[in-house]
């Protein structure tokens, strides 16, 4: 929108008057030099009396051009002008003298016989809108309450401008405080219409706490297997201490406020007792930032829901009446959140050459673990050569099976067949016929553990079938040391070998028969791979350990791969202990120490088995990342955070995307209600199933989709959920977002106004290029002052030179 200006526009319907009137001017213009140029007279007189004349020459022959001053003006009641009012409770925070700038806005706009308003009214159509989602057009201002829990600044503007689209929309006087809950800026800058946005003639920064961000993370660090790091920030330097904690929204909830306790005759923040960790005091940085970390262990399974609060000293009363509090609002000082605690066991087939106090103590470790199964495939004794017959006369079957199951002789082991047992199967039929040879057999599992067995007791397709079920299934896979594993196993240039994160084709020199076991700078960093919680005490630990006497020494490992541990000789040699790596869409590792077992033999039975510890966190991160056949995702929805889309994605039991199958969702909001819906498989990709659900009231929303596959007995379930705090993104921030605000104001043309400068811009409307205009034509010819103009400019030429002699 530019400032009008009176227009000078000259008619060309007739060029020959152009040439005329060019012509007599040049003709009398070299006139006029020649008649001076013989004159005796100084320069300077000769050139004023010349530019008199010539002055008035033009000015005679503009008049024969026709010219004409033009004056444009909007028309009035023509031009439209919208009034865009943010309905969203963000507004309602506290400002000066306790009024809000939601108060001050309603102050402005409620009320149509206000002057600016009426002034505005004059001359313009006003059109009325009141947004949060979205604006709905409404006929007075009377029905705002600041109470949306959304606010869509950017896609408000431009839903008002497609809704005047081929009406004269002038200008958009935009009444917000910025803080869009949509990252929707874009959707401004190719506006046509200028927008003005309207602000609070002053803002102050007030007290308040909000909560930046949280994020959870899983570890498989026994002590403490979720992590909780919530990031808090204050407006200003007013608070610097701040009490947290953490409500299980499972349990009963808390609603008494903190109270204030001693201890060593100091006064302390006592958060309500719960069942959550212990309350945390957060010091806030130079920056008014602080970060506080919660580590939790639960003892509940499933999907578990916690809300975050925190409050600053002296405040704990006024918990029940936020209103009475210094900080603007108590709104942002808490939040919603979910963690994961898996209650399906993972299943881990243990493949073991021979019977050894590994396997004995590896299952003695995780058979209370409600994370893991190990089931176990264990080989008794080597197959013999074919006819090689140390039995009985004209007896084939294997003498160890002499006494049972007489009557089924074929069901007996053969010589030329290895002696297997199996445990902890789900079936008589599971493992039956040995190590799995089809991939519906093998992907039943998360992880495979190769425990000193060499590579011939594998087929060569089921030597590719493990590799495959590391790189496409995405399972894991961990392979001990002993007397049959790694090189003396034969399994260098094998498929399986070559998922190894070491060489085994590079031998090093032997080590000594007393080695020693030490964490590298990658096994600090990984919390699996620690027992202890502090670096002091984890030093201790492993200081404590036994020596080991049988490990395979490798030179190498791979790259891409991390040794997280190492064990030394009583030379100074150093060789890798424990090596990982991912490979394909799983990871693998090589526990390269072939007697652990003597760290168990070695313990005091009055204390905790750091072994089972050991075994049951190597395990657990072995299974973390292991994909399961259905899998579900929850996506916000990138405009309403009322909005969750459930994606659910089938494999079949070959690990295939499913095609065809009957997909429900039973969803449990806040009050308990289970309400059932069917999904629609996907046209972008094969084997995903997709719903868009509404959450319409606060707190934890719970979701369970069932699949019935074709040909399959029993349904696909996959658990997750929500938690929905509508005014989390609202009041993310409480001040004025002036950044916002500038930026859509010079995008589109328009500019920033504070309140009181409302009166005079509806004023300097008239003076600015809106659609409709009118135009208001006067010919020059018609002004007599031109005429006097052109006389007087003679007549001075003529004064002049008769006072200075020249007539």
């Amino acid at each position: 929108m530019t400032q009008l200006a009176v227009a000078l526009e000259f008619d060309w319907q007739n060029p020959l008057w152009f040439w005329l009137a060019g012509g007599a001017v040049a003709i009398l213009s070299v006139g006029i030099l020649f008649g001076y140029f013989s004159v005796r007279q100084a320069s300077t007189r000769k050139l004023m009396l010349g530019v008199l004349k010539f002055a008035a020459i033009v000015l005679i022959a503009l008049c024969l051009i026709n010219p004409r001053w033009v004056k444009r003006s909007p028309q009035p009641g023509e031009n439209i002008v919208a009034l865009v009012v943010d309905n969203s409770s963000s507004l309602t925070t506290r400002g000066e003298n306790g009024r809000s700038w939601g108060h001050q806005i309603d102050a402005a706009v409620r009320d149509a016989e206000t002057p600016w308003q009426l002034r505005l009214a004059q001359d313009f159509e006003v059109r009325r809108f009141q947004f949060g989602g979205r604006p709905k057009p409404v006929s007075s201002f009377e029905g705002v309450q600041f109470d949306d829990t959304e606010s869509h600044v950017g896609a408000a503007v431009v839903a008002v401008e497609e809704r005047l689209t081929n009406q004269p929309l002038g200008a958009i006087l935009l009444f917000t405080d910025g803080n869009s809950t949509k990252t929707d800026l874009e959707t401004v800058l190719n506006t046509d219409v200028p927008v003005f946005p309207v602000i609070p003639s002053e803002e102050k920064l007030y007290a308040d706490l909000s909560v930046e961000s949280i994020s959870v993370s899983q570890t498989d660090f026994e002590d403490a297997p979720i992590t909780v790091l919530v990031k808090v920030k204050s407006a200003n330097e007013a608070i610097k201490e701040v009490a947290a904690w953490l409500e299980p929204l499972d349990s009963v909830p808390s609603t008494a406020p903190l109270e204030e306790s001693t201890a060593n005759g100091e006064a302390e923040l006592a958060p309500p007792a719960s069942t959550g960790p212990a309350p945390q005091q957060i010091t806030l940085d130079d920056n008014n930032r602080g970060t506080v970390k919660f580590e939790l262990a639960p003892e509940e399974f499933g999907l578990l829901f916690y809300r975050f609060h925190m409050i600053s000293p002296g405040e704990e009363e006024f918990i029940e009446t936020p209103e009475k509090s210094r900080e603007v609002t108590l709104v942002n000082n808490s939040r919603i959140f979910s963690v994961e605690h898996r209650s399906q066991p993972r299943r881990i087939l243990y493949v073991s050459g021979r019977p050894n106090w590994e396997h004995k103590f590896v299952n003695r470790a995780v058979t209370h673990d409600h994370q893991l199964q190990l089931v176990s495939l264990i080989r008794i004794a080597k197959k013999e050569p074919k006819f090689d017959f140390r039995g009985r006369v004209g007896e084939r079957s294997n003498p160890l099976f002499r006494g049972f199951k007489d009557e089924i002789d074929e069901e007996a082991e053969a010589y030329d067949q290895p002696v297997l047992i199996r445990l902890n199967t789900q079936n008589e039929e599971e493992l039956r016929d040995g190590f799995p040879k089809t991939r519906e057999e093998l992907y039943r599992y998360d992880a495979i553990v190769l425990d000193d067995v060499e590579s011939a007791f594998f087929s060569h397709d089921q030597q590719s079938l493990i590799e495959r079920f590391v790189s496409e299934r995405g399972g894991g896979l961990l392979m001990l040391g002993g007397p049959d594993s790694f090189r003396s196993g034969n399994w260098q240039r094998t498929t399986v070998g070559d998922a190894l994160p070491v060489y085994l084709d590079q031998v090093p020199t032997s080590p000594d028969s007393s080695l020693r076991f030490n964490l590298t700078r990658d096994g600090w960093l990984q919390p699996w791979a620690r027992l202890r919680s502090t670096e002091d005490a984890e030093t201790q630990r492993i200081a404590a350990m036994p020596a080991f006497t049988s490990a395979t020494a490798v030179k190498y490992a791979k790259p891409g791969a991390r040794v997280l541990s190492q064990m030394h000789d009583e030379g100074a040699n150093s060789f890798p202990a424990l090596a990982v790596q991912s490979y394909g869409e799983g990871q693998t590792a090589a526990f390269l120490i072939g007697d652990s077992w003597r760290w168990e033999l070695k313990r005091d039975d009055a204390t905790e088995s750091d072994f089972a510890k050991c075994w049951r966190q190597t395990l657990r991160w072995l299974v973390s990342d292991v994909p399961e056949r259905a899998t579900l995702e929850i996506q916000p929805d990138a405009t309403r955070s009322s909005i969750q889309h459930l994606i659910l994605r089938l494999k079949d039991k070959e690990f295939d995307p499913v095609e065809n199958a009957d997909v429900t969702f039973e969803v449990t909001n806040p009050q308990g209600e289970v309400i059932p819906y069917r999904a629609e498989p996907s046209v972008e990709e094969t084997g995903r199933f997709d719903l868009t659900v509404y959450s319409s009231e606060p707190g934890p929303y719970r979701v369970i989709a069932n699949a019935q596959l074709e040909e399959e007995v029993s349904p696909l379930t996959a658990a997750g959920g929500w938690g929905y705090d509508p005014l989390i993104d609202e009041f993310t921030s409480t001040r004025i977002n002036q950044g916002l605000l500038q930026e859509i104001a010079e995008q589109s043309g328009g500019r920033v106004l504070a309140l009181n400068e409302l009166p005079d811009f509806v004023n300097s409307l008239q003076q600015r290029d809106l659609p409709v205009m009118t135009t208001e034509t006067t010919p020059l010819w018609h002004s007599p002052w031109l005429l006097l103009l052109a006389i007087s400019l003679l007549v001075t030429e003529w004064g002049l030179r008769r006072s200075w002699g020249l007539t």
